[in-house]
């Protein structure tokens, strides 16, 4: 039951949300969302928004502390907007993104949920962190709120952390907008990407890639098992490489038959490794520079079957839907706003026999799933792997087979 005194509400948290920290349910009025407050704490909040349905209310004291509440690596846990949830026990973040898993895919029946793979690092995991850059310092955002001085990344590898020191040691000359810190952890190479009007990067900040004036030695390697991805400025990989080990190991487990189609394709991270163990793959990817990488990558690692497209996924599948070609497995990775109904119309009519659909928000591939189960797939499992710790996000792999005529 929700108090109230001195303009605050005393509250019993029930749940943790999505996206929304702290549930707490009253016997009487909407339900308050309270970032910061954990389940089975009672907290006084104040409230600071009115929406249709909820309250949004920030937390003023807790009163009682639920037993998993634990000290947070960073001391700057609830002014930088990052690692939400480094309050929270480890294993009990897991346990609550799986409930989140099984919220968003609640109408769907007959298939396994795993438990979550934990991360194999909980703090040092991230190969890249992305700062913006206010009053020559660089600063990452709070929740909502104006850019935050940060001088030391818990989250970010020891390598990155490494150049941070040095940036804050050398100090950012003016013009620079936004750098990111792009460190390997299985090679050690470091890579700071810089936007802006720039002249006269520190030299002691290592390899380094000025958007407006070109390359100055960019390169970087990133290993993932036993295979090699050369990682373009700008391009996307998996922030979490030990994680992503995990990942595309699952992949490799399910991907079935000769023929795969790799959607959203990057720098092959999926697509390579299959090809190496004998699939005839073909990766689309949009970025021109993520798709040269990926025929680099497929070069350096004897994936002779990996064939690049560069242009959109739409367009790639409408060309293969209006020619009947069909392959044997269907792998997309899309972002975290998901494939969408158009896309997934299309991948049922090339996959006769199996996708796997890879997130970071099982909500909107919940979404793009049911297109695929409404077609005459089921969805037989999903594996969920940590591949963000202390924050609200997971990564999970989602397997759908065609049911049988």
């Amino acid at each position: 039951m929700a108090t109230e005194t001195d303009g605050c509400l005393t509250l019993k948290v029930s749940s943790l949300g999505n996206r929304v920290g702290g549930i707490a349910l009253q016997d009487e009025g909407p339900v308050v969302f309270v970032r910061g407050a954990l389940p089975g704490e009672t907290v006084k909040v104040r409230v600071t928004a009115t929406g249709k349905r909820h309250l949004d209310a920030e937390l003023v004291t807790i009163i009682s502390p639920c037993p998993e509440r634990v000290e947070p690596f960073c001391p700057l846990h609830g002014v930088c907007g990052g690692c939400s949830l480094q309050h929270l026990d480890y294993r009990t973040q897991l346990f609550w993104k799986k409930k989140w898993i099984e919220k968003a895919f609640h109408g769907f029946s007959g298939f396994t949920l795993e438990e979550v793979v934990p991360s194999p690092l909980a703090d040092g995991f991230r190969n890249r962190v992305t700062f913006c850059v206010s009053g020559g310092k660089p600063c990452l955002h709070a929740f909502r709120g104006d850019p935050v001085p940060v001088q030391d990344c818990p989250a970010l590898n020891s390598t990155g952390r490494a150049v941070l020191r040095e940036i804050w040691k050398t100090g950012i000359p003016s013009g620079v907008e936004t750098l990111s810190v792009r460190c390997s952890i299985s090679t050690g190479q470091s890579l700071v990407e810089v936007a802006g009007s720039v002249r006269g990067l520190p030299v002691s900040w290592g390899t380094v890639y000025e958007r407006s004036m070109g390359i100055r030695g960019a390169q970087l390697t990133e290993r993932l098992l036993e295979w090699n991805f050369p990682i373009p400025p700008g391009g996307f990989f998996q922030v979490n490489t030990r994680a992503a080990e995990i990942l595309l190991d699952k992949v490799l487990e399910q991907a079935e038959g000769e023929t795969i189609l790799d959607l959203y394709g990057g720098v092959g991270t999926f697509g390579v490794p299959l090809a190496a163990r004998g699939a005839r793959v073909e990766s689309v990817e949009t970025c021109p520079a993520a798709a040269a990488a990926a025929e680099t990558a497929a070069g350096i690692n004897g994936a002779a079957g990996f064939r690049s497209f560069r242009e959109r996924d739409e367009s790639f599948l409408a060309r293969a839907v209006s020619r009947g070609k069909v392959f044997d497995t269907v792998v997309l990775d899309p972002p975290r706003a998901g494939a969408g109904p158009g896309i997934m119309e299309m991948v049922n009519k090339v996959a006769p026999h199996r996708v796997i659909y890879i997130t970071c928000n099982p909500f909107t591939a919940a979404r793009d799933a049911a297109v695929l189960v409404e077609r005459g797939f089921h969805l037989k499992k999903a594996v969920p792997v940590d591949m963000f710790p202390h924050t609200d996000h997971v990564e999970t792999m989602l397997l759908l087979e065609r049911n049988p005529v």
